[in-house]
């Protein structure tokens, strides 16, 4: 089939379905929608872009009138052929039966006198020469004739072949109408879409503007307080430098206010305390406040403070199962060399907090909670009450602040003491944590020899009544002992 013009070729099995199904998203539907160009527009781009393929050369100059030429003879037809081909075959037949020449065909009639005869007799004598040319005559018909047959079958060839290719385009065009039918139904909802585009991308711009000027007064701002923090930063910077230099003048105080003895405290204590053997008896009798009536032991018995575990020792001679703790390793030592149960700790009431409750049978100190802060006094008697078993006893043996000799002696001869209390207060606090009963005993009395002199010829009456308060004041016991009994 030949082209409309040159270079072009119109393929019947080309797919018209791909245009009727046309996608939006596609060129030039996807551009209209990206650009946000209304219909109008695009329709002018797309003839502004034809009229430039023409102007560059690339469709012929006469191509509109060429398309409509081939499209008139494509569909000229259409109506009907002009050509009576029954009209055709009826006069092929009519020839293929009336192609037989012979002389017999030949008529010798005539109008003239004597003309039959005459045509006979000329008939006669030219036979033999008018059956030659007859022959001849006949043979070309028969040529003539498979021509015109063959012919005929060519054209009927044609004429069915015309015929498919004519369904094949009215196909065609069929459907390129509903495609153009389709595009055109969908350019409304596409200037829809190209409407509502147009309005978001407006309002997209807004928003993006107003986004832009709360950035920027956003980083405004932030550039404000970047600087008011820098400002307050240096304040800072400068004040903790002031506040560090407090810290350390405040470390290096309390460092000094540290009690790290270069001597050997068990030596300190055998020289001002006495000997072991001294006080083994001095503290024998106390030791019967941790068993019964029956001399059996009332449970475990911890020494917090243990030294060098003499009361230990005297728990031990009563049959008590008892152990010490100690903050000093050369004391937990001695102890640990006379067989007696003594561990090393740095807080010992940190120790006595991580036992359970109601697990002793009693708690004893000797000398040691005026070593302790007035908040660790507080404590200690709070957990006594805790950790030990109903029945078990909480003994506590402490200088004796109502007696001026002990400052003048024990009180600050030990220089680990912080301050004395006073028995009335300590016994005050076991009624208060709610102890069953508190009992308060007065030891280690002074010396005669170092109280006042209470007889003589001129010591009577209202002045032996004044030197007698006068060396209770002074010289009262150096001890007192609290025993607390839950």
């Amino acid at each position: 089939m030949n082209a409309p013009y040159p270079g072009a070729v119109l393929e019947p099995e080309a797919s018209l379905d791909s245009v009727a199904a046309t996608d939006l998203t596609e060129e030039p539907f996807a551009a209209v929608v990206e650009s946000v160009e209304p219909t109008q527009d695009v329709l002018q781009r797309l003839r502004a872009k034809v009229a430039g393929r023409k102007a560059a050369g690339e469709y012929p100059s006469d191509l509109p009138e060429r398309m409509a030429a081939h499209f008139e003879r494509l569909l000229g037809g259409r109506g009907g052929s002009s050509v009576d081909f029954e009209r055709v075959h009826a006069a092929l037949d009519e020839a293929r039966s009336a192609r037989l020449f012979a002389l017999e065909h030949i008529s010798h009639e005539s109008n003239l006198p004597g003309g039959t005869a005459a045509h006979k007799l000329i008939g006669k004598v030219t036979a033999r020469q008018s059956q030659g040319v007859l022959q001849q005559l006949q043979t070309w018909a028969d040529a003539t004739q498979r021509s015109l047959d063959v012919l005929a079958g060519a054209i009927a060839q044609l004429q069915g072949d015309l015929a498919n290719e004519t369904r094949g385009l009215d196909e065609q065009i069929a459907r390129a109408q509903m495609a153009v039918g389709r595009v055109e139904s969908a350019l409304p909802v596409l200037t829809t879409i190209v409407g509502e585009a147009q309005r978001s991308h407006q309002d997209l711009s807004q928003s993006v503007a107003r986004l832009v000027a709360s950035s920027e007064a956003t980083e405004a701002a932030e550039a404000r307080r970047s600087e008011h923090l820098d400002q307050r930063l240096a304040e800072i910077e400068l004040s903790a430098s002031g506040y560090q230099a407090r810290i350390e003048r405040l470390e290096r105080t309390e460092s000094g206010r540290d009690f790290r003895p270069w001597f050997d405290l068990a030596r300190f204590e055998a020289r001002f305390r006495g000997t072991r053997t001294e006080i083994l008896g001095r503290y024998h009798d106390v030791g019967r406040l941790f068993v019964d009536g029956d001399g059996k032991g009332l449970g475990t018995v911890l020494d917090i403070g243990c030294g060098r575990g003499e009361f230990l020792e005297v728990l031990r001679a009563w049959g008590v199962d008892a152990y010490g703790v100690e903050v000093d390793p050369s004391l937990v030592a001695e102890c640990q060399t006379v067989g007696l149960r003594a561990t090393l700790v740095d807080d010992g009431l940190a120790h006595l907090a991580a036992l359970g409750d109601g697990s002793l049978g009693g708690i004893v100190l000797i000398q040691v909670i005026e070593h302790l802060s007035q908040q660790h006094q507080l404590d200690l008697v709070a957990l006594a009450i805790r950790k030990l078993k109903p029945g078990g006893r909480f003994v506590v043996e402490s200088v004796n602040a109502t007696s001026l000799f002990v400052y003048a002696n024990s009180m600050y001869l030990d220089p680990t003491h912080t301050r004395p209390v006073h028995p009335a207060y300590f016994q005050f606090l076991c009624d208060e944590i709610g102890f069953e009963t508190v009992e308060l005993e007065y030891r280690s009395p002074v010396p005669d020899s170092a109280r006042l002199p209470l007889s003589g010829p001129k010591v009577t009456g209202a002045l032996k009544d004044g030197f007698t308060k006068l060396d209770a004041l002074l010289h009262g016991a150096q001890d007192y002992l609290v025993v607390a009994t839950k």
